[in-house]
């Protein structure tokens, strides 16, 4: 009897250990090791295993908030994928130009070229081309669809009163652009001024209409 009270003390510890041991190994084995990455599922570089955000998420996209489609989460830009509200307005147009005392303006066959303005984001450059003259005129976007044109002293030579008089233009004008973005129509004011004095003669009221080729 007393050998067997004994041998249990004996074990006594040791099996204390062991199950202290145990207990401890089962606690780690259970919990869950910590995974660094990128945990933003709409990150370039999302980490499915990650439990940890460690800060490298990539997220690519237009980082101009100028732009129409400005990624406000985007943390590198892609290179070319900005779009701006000139854009829409960019290429080669044929139309008409009815201007009821400037006659010549007039054509049912005016080349309207929209080319970006390299220093302005949201200007264009116009060329307004046909037979007899060819206008340049500045345009800016005022609402995503919209342009205000100007052009200031344009030299002209017209005929008034029978007479052959050299003077200045002015335009100034508003043009909008269809749902589909293929036509451009509107209306400017052309001043005519005297080319010495700046004073002015007349002024114009010319409708403008322009599909895109």
């Amino acid at each position: 009897m007393q050998s067997n009270f004994k041998r249990m003390e004996y074990f006594k510890p040791t099996t204390l250990f062991f199950l202290l041991l145990l207990s401890m190994t089962v606690f780690v084995s259970c919990g869950e090791d910590d995974v660094p990455g990128c945990t933003n599922a709409f990150a370039d570089n999302f980490n499915n295993v990650a439990n940890v955000d460690d800060g490298s998420c990539v997220i690519s996209g237009c980082t101009d908030p100028a732009a129409e489609n400005f990624n406000p989460d985007a943390n590198r830009d892609d290179n070319g994928t900005c779009v701006f509200a000139r854009d829409k307005f960019l290429g080669s147009y044929m139309g008409t130009i009815n201007c009821p005392i400037i006659s010549q303006f007039n054509s049912e066959s005016t080349t309207v070229l929209f080319e970006p303005d390299p220093d302005d984001i949201n200007k264009l450059l116009i060329t307004i081309q046909n037979e007899d003259i060819e206008i340049p005129i500045s345009a800016t976007v005022v609402d995503g669809v919209s342009l205000e044109l100007l052009a200031e002293d344009f030299p002209l030579d017209i005929v008034v009163a029978g007479i052959d008089v050299s003077v200045l233009v002015d335009f100034t004008g508003l043009a909008i652009i269809n749902s589909s973005e293929d036509v451009i129509s509107g209306n400017f004011i052309a001043a005519v001024l005297n080319a010495q004095t700046g004073a002015e003669i007349l002024a114009d009221g010319c409708d403008i209409s322009a599909t895109r080729i």
